[in-house]
């Protein structure tokens, strides 16, 4: 199977409309549609692609709370949209294309993506080479053994689940990434940050993220971040090193850490977190409280050694309520 680019927008399901969804599954022009699948109309397994019943029954997939939609060639070449009620107000847009065809196309796919990320519907974005993002992702060593790929420099550790079975530590991978309550917090070839990311990575930390190919703000509230110049090149140090500094630089695993501890309502070590997170009501009207700390380069550092404390306020959409800055 050919290497293709893998493109995943996670936008507000309250924000988008009918019209928003057909923008984004009229990239299936890129391509010759073979299949489609969806719950109601073809039962949840792949049939033969017909545009007219497909859009005609569209209004009614997208009324279900639980559905996965797909248009795709039949090898290469998929439209994916997934609606998930555990994800909460999210839903996922995804596509799949060849080299060739995104090359072609991509112009008019960034556009679309920068139109949902402009306007507040989309609230984080990216696209990377799907082969990476696997392996990136992948803890099992067989796979890795059955096609050759080398385990020299990678982490192994036991398994959470089975405690006599070794796996690889991905942690340890700067392409690797988490899923929390339907958001992805990972570092990624390019990628497109919205208003409602905010609540999870501060706007002045993304805005002043200097180690990266570029870094355009769109508008007030979104930025594009694009870490290396040819998403081919993924596997170069430098763009490795580009990958573990974005990380460190909004703290992402610290981020997509404390939501998973506040979604298991599992303690944290005050003294080594640099980031908390609390969920509630709060005085300004907001639902949740961030407090970021900071050394005096204002650097994030661990709470402990902490000399400066930045708290927000986040309201429903992650907008910005209140927020404080105190020195110790």
């Amino acid at each position: 199977m050919k290497d293709r680019i893998t493109i995943d927008v996670i936008v507000n399901k309250e924000k988008v409309s009918k019209q928003d969804i057909m923008q984004w599954l009229s990239f299936t022009n890129y391509f010759n549609p073979k299949d489609m699948r969806c719950r109601k109309l073809t039962k949840g397994k792949f049939r033969k692609y017909n545009k007219k019943k497909f859009y005609e029954n569209l209004e009614n997939e997208l009324m279900e709370t639980n559905n996965s939609i797909e248009i795709c060639d039949g090898s290469n070449n998929n439209i994916w949209i997934y609606k998930n009620h555990n994800n909460g107000k999210n839903m996922l847009l995804s596509c799949l294309l060849e080299k060739n065809i995104f090359e072609k196309n991509m112009n008019s796919i960034y556009l679309t993506i920068e139109q949902f990320i402009i306007q507040n519907k989309g609230i984080l974005a990216y696209a990377c080479l799907l082969s990476d993002l696997a392996w990136q992702n992948n803890e099992s060593i067989d796979d890795y053994i059955r096609k050759g790929k080398s385990l020299k420099d990678v982490k192994i550790k036991k398994s959470d689940i089975f405690e006599d079975e070794d796996i690889i530590d991905i942690e340890y991978n700067p392409g690797h990434y988490h899923v929390i309550n339907g958001m992805h917090f990972g570092s990624f070839w390019k990628m497109w940050f919205g208003e409602e990311y905010f609540q999870y990575v501060p706007k002045e930390l993304l805005k002043n993220f200097k180690n990266c190919y570029e870094n355009t703000q769109l508008s007030e509230n979104s930025f594009r971040i694009t870490l290396y110049e040819d998403p081919w090149d993924f596997d170069k140090k430098e763009n490795r090193e580009r990958q573990w500094s974005f990380r460190k630089h909004t703290s992402i695993d610290e981020v997509a850490e404390r939501l998973e501890e506040a979604a298991k309502n599992q303690p944290v070590d005050d003294g080594n977190t640099k980031i908390e997170i609390f969920e509630g009501e709060y005085e300004h009207g907001g639902i949740r409280i961030c407090k970021y700390y900071y050394n005096e380069k204002d650097e994030l550092i661990e709470k402990s050694k902490a000399s400066k404390i930045v708290t927000y306020e986040l309201g429903k959409s992650g907008e910005i309520v209140w927020s404080n800055t105190e020195y110790k």
